[in-house]
């Protein structure tokens, strides 16, 4: 990904003071608690940069890391350490998910979030091996590697799986003003916010305001189906966030189901939470609204002509029903109108089948630039095509049909193609889809009967003029 010098450097520093500020909170945070960062989210910001915006925004990643270290008054050689550490990570975990998992879309289906988790893992074996080797080359004994290591590579992975998908996620959004339409969702989301609030309050919270010791981590699970569930990948991630951060400040504090007497132990359980919440949150939220997306295709398919993209059949009832129930209460007319494309059968047989095919999208292209955003436009079958028109009376319904007529002739793209039309009107042609299809079909056979015998007579008009201009 290639930048223009001005957005790269704009990058470079935005990842410079995200890294160092939260890394700083991070590290400034551990220290308090006498050892490693329990959660490394600089890490995971870091990554959703570099796979979001550019690669080349690299640098700034070891500087924030070894200015958040030192700032602090942490050794020299562990910040060192980290620097490279962390930047090997983002580097090669970008790389792989870039390569192997979609790369800023990785969070999209469930399969490139399943891939990310083992990225995640192996990645943030690099910065925690680093880490570990400079604290203990620096005193630190050795009897107690394995912890140490795990402390270091839990929190790395911990951070992967909270800061790439909230960064990632969050910026992805298109964010707009909402409407009143959005009133409803925003209520289920503040719900959804406080109780996240009063769920982290009550396992990870004060005894006095919780509820101590108790292993109630549990009740954390109903609320992230509840977020996968009913919305979007941004609040997943952000729901995730919340209760890694409640349970993060809690155990630190010793309250929580994960504080225990040796801070080691009490460190690895809070990661191991925080890192499985992350991952595996992440992934039921992207298999869910997989789903979704899955579900809401079928349903287009199931209601759209395959052929020309226009309603189907089966849509095509639907809404007439509900234009019936709507016009009952408004007193405003619907117009059907029914259409054929004349011919089909002689384009078929002279220019092929594709050509054919080809004719009935130009003409449903024409019926779609043609009508109303309100109008309901679908092909009912064969060469037969139907429009709902809300809100329009009989004169409207044919001055529509004059104007489908007058594009066509002034289509050049051969074969030409000409319709004829027929139309119903509720009340007066019938008060049921039945009826009104019925009376349309009925108009429109009529029209091509009319428009058979003007044919004929013109035909006949013809040969008489022949005949006469011989004799």
């Amino acid at each position: 990904m290639r930048t223009r010098p001005k957005r790269l450097r704009a990058v470079q520093v935005a990842t410079f003071i995200a890294c160092v500020n939260v890394g700083t909170l991070a590290v400034v945070f551990a220290a308090a608690q006498g050892g490693a960062s329990a959660l490394w989210l600089p890490g995971g910001l870091a990554l959703g940069i570099l796979l979001k915006y550019d690669r080349m925004a690299w640098p700034a990643i070891p500087l924030a890391t070894f200015a958040a270290y030192t700032v602090t008054g942490g050794d020299w050689g562990l910040a060192l350490a980290l620097s490279v550490g962390n930047t090997a990570e983002a580097i090669l975990a970008a790389a792989l998910i870039d390569r192997f998992a979609g790369g800023e879309n990785v969070f999209r289906t469930a399969r490139s979030v399943f891939r990310f988790v083992a990225i995640a893992l192996l990645s943030s074996a690099v910065p925690a091996t680093l880490a570990t080797i400079a604290g203990f080359v620096t005193g630190s004994s050795w009897t107690t590697f394995g912890s140490a290591w795990a402390t270091w590579w839990l929190g790395n992975v911990a951070g992967l799986a909270i800061g790439t998908p909230l960064l990632l996620t969050v910026m992805s959004t298109d964010w707009r003003l909402p409407t009143t339409d959005d009133m409803p969702k925003m209520l289920e989301g503040a719900a959804l916010f406080v109780t996240l609030v009063i769920v982290g309050v009550v396992v990870f919270g004060d005894p006095d305001l919780g509820v101590g010791s108790y292993p109630l981590d549990v009740l954390t699970i109903p609320v992230l189906l509840w977020a996968a569930f009913r919305f979007s990948h941004r609040e997943v991630a952000v729901s995730i966030a919340v209760l890694a951060a409640a349970a993060v400040w809690g155990t630190l504090q010793g309250f929580g189901p994960y504080a225990r007497p040796d801070r080691t132990e009490s460190v690895l359980l809070l990661e191991s939470f925080v890192a499985v919440i992350g991952l595996a949150g992440t992934a039921l939220g992207a298999a869910l609204i997989e789903h979704r997306s899955a579900v809401a295709q079928l349903e287009t398919l199931e209601t759209t002509d395959s052929l020309t993209g226009l309603a189907n059949y089966r849509r095509l009832i639907d809404v007439l029903r509900m234009e019936i129930t709507r016009s009952r209460r408004t007193g405003r007319p619907i117009a059907m109108l029914f259409l054929d494309l004349n011919g089909l059968r002689k384009i078929n047989d002279t220019h092929g089948h594709l050509v054919g095919s080809r004719s009935l999208c130009r003409l449903a292209d024409t019926i779609r630039k043609t009508s109303r955003a309100m109008d309901m436009p679908a092909r009912i079958g064969g060469d037969e095509f139907a429009l709902i028109l809300p809100e329009t009376n009989e004169v409207g319904g044919y001055a529509l049909l004059a104007r489908l007529s007058q594009k066509l002739a002034a289509d050049t793209e051969q074969p030409a193609l000409t319709i004829s039309g027929g139309l119903s009107v509720f009340p007066r042609d019938g008060d049921s889809p039945t009826l009104l299809m019925r009376a349309a079909d009925d108009s429109l056979t009529k029209a091509k009967e009319s428009e058979v015998a003007g044919r004929r007579r013109a035909a006949a008009a013809e040969e008489k003029r022949k005949a006469g201009a011989a004799s």
